[in-house]
């Protein structure tokens, strides 16, 4: 792939979240509730110290990333990083999934529904680098 294709897909893909992040805005506090659990099972399991530095991209709204600032302070370096205002979205339609669900998959990652069915149709779509999916689906599901 050249730099001008990549770019292009870059800027494709951005465009997709930027479509896509209104339905953040308007559903915020009910995205952040239902995440809270995931991101507190990640904080648990990263065992963080003061000092570290940590990079945490597709940040959304943060709420991960600020979690883990306390736990790296004094002297740690938090970096959050995101393309567009919202990486999570419920009620999406075929043509919001279809790009991303192809770049996850290539890259060796998985993406299924909330219930783990790969299905690019769904209301709900997870994905990951493949190796929590299953735990991230039972936490997703259960809020544990």
């Amino acid at each position: 792939m050249s730099a001008d294709e990549a770019d292009a897909q870059r800027a494709e893909m951005l465009g997709v979240w930027e479509r896509a992040a209104p339905g953040w805005g308007e559903r915020a506090d009910e995205q952040r509730a239902f995440g809270m659990p995931v991101s507190a099972w990640m904080i648990d399991h990263l065992e963080l110290h003061p000092g570290e530095e940590l990079l945490e991209l597709a940040a959304g709204p943060g709420d991960t990333g600020f979690m883990a600032a306390e736990l790296i302070q004094p002297g740690g370096t938090l970096i959050c990083s995101d393309a567009a205002e919202a990486m999570i979205e419920c009620g999406m339609h075929v043509w919001d999934v279809a790009a991303p669900l192809v770049l996850i998959e290539e890259a060796g990652g998985r993406v299924t529904d909330v219930t783990g069915a790969r299905r690019i149709d769904a209301p709900s779509f997870v994905g990951s680098n493949g190796h929590l999916h299953d735990e991230l689906l039972r936490r997703l599901t259960s809020g544990a």
